[in-house]
């Protein structure tokens, strides 16, 4: 009994080791596959690695390659910036020295080349047009075609693939409408003869070119020194011709001066012959006044003597009369026919007599300063020392005659 038992659990035994070592076979072999699995993840890996590093070497060299021709690139559009911005000067100065050509070119030859310009670009015109339009007939004609052959092989490719007759038919439409429409995209690209010609119109500069009158470069120069010479002979002969009106005009001002001065002398001589006429008659007004003061001082003299006696008033019409001639000589014949005719009964009469004093006194410093102002010639204190020897007795008749 023990020993079955003993064999049984030996043999439970055995069944355990057989077990476990089922298990370890399994987990050994699990073990070498799970190795082997790792081995071909490091070779993989190594693999990728190496890969990867490869490419990173490779996108580092392309990268420097294009940094090299990104910089070349600059380098390239620098040099280029710098040739367009001389280009665009030479281009600016070339285009002022035209500007200068054609203006300084002859208007009739401009007019010519206008004429003749206009005639060539409508001939040149006409050919492009109709070149271009044969160029787009030629390739419409071609693409066409294209699409026909191409619209061809794509349905012999369709029949040569085993479908159902309603698939290729469906097929064969979509690719005949496809065919289609790109001609009528190729048809509604064809440009008219108007559009052409508003083509050539925006390209008609660079299309043609004008002609200069100046061909060769010394002829601006022999221009220049005809024009230069022509000028030198004009300003010479504007300067002779400015040098005779000079002349004549300086001709012309003699005459007139000298003739000038004839009027001035015969004016002087005029007024000279006025003055002494005016002398002459200060003079003669003078004497006159002087023989009234004398004969004043006498009358003063008897009206002295005759205070005590009544006949005062006939000595007063005395003097009265005689300053009325005085007056009637100097032309004031009204007052003077008055008191001729009323003799002196009162003191209106005497202030009669006064008024004609000062009229005569008036008129003799007007006829002193007339004579001042006419003295032409003669030196300023001599005139003046006259005007105040004259003025001296009229003031003394007016101070001292009458206020008695």
């Amino acid at each position: 009994m023990a020993v079955d038992t003993r064999k049984a659990e030996i043999l439970k035994l055995h069944d355990r080791a057989a077990e476990k070592s089922e298990a370890l076979r399994v987990a050994e072999n699990m073990i070498s596959k799970s190795a082997q699995k790792f081995d071909e993840f490091l070779r993989s890996s190594d693999a990728a690695a190496h890969e990867a590093i490869h490419k990173a070497d490779e996108a580092a060299r392309v990268a420097q390659e294009k940094a090299a021709a990104v910089q070349q690139l600059r380098q390239k559009l620098e040099s280029a910036k710098a040739r367009a911005a001389s280009n665009s000067e030479k281009v600016e100065e070339y285009s002022r020295y035209r500007a200068f050509l054609e203006h300084i070119t002859p208007h009739d030859w401009l007019k010519d080349q206008e004429g003749k310009s206009r005639e060539s670009v409508q001939k040149l015109k006409q050919q492009w047009v109709q070149a271009q339009l044969q160029q787009q007939q030629l390739q419409y004609a071609t693409d066409l075609e294209g699409i026909d052959s191409e619209l061809k092989e794509k349905l012999k490719e369709l029949e040569k693939k085993p479908r159902d007759s309603k698939a290729n038919a469906a097929l064969r439409k979509d690719m005949e409408e496809k065919a289609e429409k790109r001609k009528r995209q190729l048809t509604g690209k064809l440009k008219s003869v108007a559009e052409l010609e508003e083509l050539f119109e925006s390209e008609k500069l660079a299309l043609t070119g004008s002609h200069l009158y100046f061909q060769d470069p010394q002829e601006p120069l022999r221009l220049f020194r005809e024009l230069e010479e022509e000028n030198l002979f004009l300003i010479q002969t504007a300067h002779e011709h400015a040098i005779v009106r000079v002349t004549r005009r300086s001709t012309q001002y003699l005459k007139e001066l000298e003739a000038m001065e004839k009027r001035f002398a015969g004016t002087r001589a005029e007024m000279n012959a006025r003055l002494e006429g005016l002398e002459a008659v200060i003079t003669e007004l003078q004497e006159q006044l002087k023989q009234q003061h004398r004969t004043c001082k006498q009358y003063r003299e008897v009206l002295a003597l005759q205070e005590q006696e009544s006949d005062v008033f006939v000595s007063l019409q005395k003097l009265t009369a005689h300053v009325a001639a005085i007056h009637a000589a100097c032309n004031f014949d009204t007052l003077c026919s008055d008191l001729v005719c009323c003799p002196v009964q009162s003191e209106e009469g005497s202030v009669d007599c006064l008024r004609m004093l000062e009229q005569i006194e008036a008129r003799l410093d007007s006829h002193l300063a007339a004579l001042a102002k006419h003295e032409v010639g003669s030196p300023p204190g001599k005139g003046q020392g006259k005007a105040t020897t004259r003025e001296s007795p009229s003031r003394k008749v007016s101070s001292t005659a009458f206020k008695e």
